[in-house]
């Protein structure tokens, strides 16, 4: 087995009525994330700066452009056992707005993309973190 790390930056997108753009994660070869909610966003490449990383998987993934805000406080991880790799993500997570595009779930990856309350996601059903993340939006 690999060990591997990575780091991911992730926006939470907050509409004008405060409810966050979550991304049904579409990826039935690995059953862990499978059908799982998440904040779009994906891998920061070699060289690339994570802000722009970030504009560019919400682009690839949601159709929206979107704007920056701030740099939330606190870095979060997770490992995953995959089978044929360890895997330990960094996530540097973002507040964002939308100022453009069209939401459109055409990316391969992405099953679905809905706007929730807060108080209406259901976590048992989100990626690892997603509480603590939202939670962040408070501080």
């Amino acid at each position: 087995m690999q060990d591997k790390q990575i780091t991911i930056a992730v926006g939470l997108i907050v509409n004008e009525r405060g409810e966050i753009l979550l991304a049904k994660r579409h990826q039935p070869e690995n059953p862990q994330i499978h059908g799982k909610w998440e904040f779009p966003g994906g891998g920061i490449e070699i060289g690339e700066d994570p802000e722009a990383a970030l504009l560019r998987e919400i682009k690839e993934e949601t159709g929206l452009e979107a704007k920056i805000v701030r740099l939330l406080p606190k870095v979060y991880s997770n490992l995953w056992d995959w089978p044929e790799e360890k895997l330990h993500v960094i996530i540097l997570s973002y507040e964002c707005g939308a100022v453009g595009g069209v939401l459109d779930s055409s990316d391969e990856e992405i099953g679905e993309l809905r706007y929730f309350k807060i108080e209406d996601i259901d976590y048992a059903n989100t990626l690892p973190k997603t509480k603590e993340i939202i939670d962040l939006l408070n501080t």
